[in-house]
């Protein structure tokens, strides 16, 4: 768009077309293509109310903000960035065994830390496969899984790597 202004105000040829033909040699482009970009600029340059008014039931006007922003609070914004690298930091500096199973307690991926899986079995009317959410395994899984000899051992395991997160973030709450 600066380049159209630009080359419009020194331009000596008044017809429009002729500009446009050379605006689409300078960007290389096509002229139908050149017509799109220009279209495109002007469109986004048009203001936009940010309150539209509107009538209630009782027939008074109002003013309601059009695109409300609830997520620029930058300093929850930070804590809650600060709060999960300390907690996914804190996480991999776990035993294998500790994240393992902590994993299957709370039901994310052991690799990727998702709380869904794509289930290739089960598909959507459009022949792709649903996302499901990873189910929480009991403690007595998790002690069979680990080959441990009750579910004692499994949550007292679990309950001590949690302890090592806690200490993780103790400071930052």
């Amino acid at each position: 768009m600066a380049k159209r202004r630009k080359y419009k105000r020194s331009s000596k040829c008044p017809e429009p077309f002729n500009t446009l033909i050379d605006i689409a040699g300078e960007l290389e482009e096509t002229v139908e293509n050149t017509k799109e970009i220009l279209l495109g600029g002007l469109l986004n340059e048009n203001q936009v109310d940010l309150y539209r008014q509107y009538t209630d039931d009782d027939g008074e006007e109002c003013t309601e903000e059009a695109h409300s922003d609830g997520t620029s609070d930058t300093y929850t914004l930070f804590m809650k960035n600060e709060l999960y690298t300390r907690l996914w930091e804190a996480y991999e500096k776990l035993e294998y065994t500790e994240r393992k199973m902590l994993s299957q307690r709370l039901g994310f991926c052991f690799e990727c830390h998702s709380v869904f899986y794509m289930d290739h079995n089960d598909l959507d009317e459009y022949g792709e496969p649903k996302k499901k959410p990873i189910k929480k395994m009991m403690y007595t899984d998790i002690a069979t899984n680990h080959e441990y000899s009750s579910a004692n051992t499994a949550h007292n395991k679990c309950e001590k790597a949690l302890e090592k997160l806690r200490k993780a973030i103790k400071d930052l709450i």
